[in-house]
């Protein structure tokens, strides 16, 4: 029982979900790169980013997603702190990046395909690391909804909480 405990945790790290099997962290690094590489426009790389990787649709999907999540947030478990803590991820997860990079032209053909080659890469990641975007997002969901932070974001938020109380109240 011991040994089927430890490998339903494989998705964990020091009792957190690992932020490297969450796709919208994959998002969120691939927009900071390409809003960097817009103001680096030298290079071969930054140019071929620039001309071929616009992150947008991505970026809309996963805030789509999001809204989702948002809204059984608000019929399932609707916590004040929840909500805020929520809306905060989605703020700088989401909605800074596609505010960044909104006036970037989207050539939809090559952004989906680098959408779909990043994916692909984010699958082999997880199954060599023997888990599931399934496995992973159910657990997303549980610890969202039963607010347990467990997330790399509401980690942070919990974080910077408690260095606020120290300042504050201390």
């Amino acid at each position: 029982m011991e040994k089927n405990n430890k490998e339903k945790n494989k998705l964990y790290k020091n009792g957190f979900i690992r932020p490297d099997y969450l796709f919208s962290y994959w998002i969120l690094i691939w927009a900071i790169m390409y809003f960097f590489a817009q103001r680096a426009k030298e290079t071969t790389a930054s140019k071929f980013i620039c001309e071929n990787m616009n992150p947008m649709i991505a970026l809309v999907f996963a805030l789509l997603e999001n809204i989702y999540m948002f809204i059984r947030i608000l019929i399932y478990n609707p916590l004040p702190s929840l909500i805020v803590n929520f809306l905060f991820m989605m703020f700088f997860v989401k909605i800074i990046p596609i505010y960044l990079i909104h006036s970037y032209k989207i050539k939809m053909i090559e952004n989906i395909a680098t959408l779909i080659f990043i994916f692909i890469v984010y699958v082999i990641h997880l199954f060599s690391n023997k888990t599931t975007g399934y496995e992973v997002y159910i657990e997303v969901d549980k610890s969202i909804l039963g607010n347990e932070k467990k997330t790399p974001m509401f980690q942070l938020i919990e974080y910077i909480k408690s260095i606020f109380k120290k300042l504050f109240y201390a």
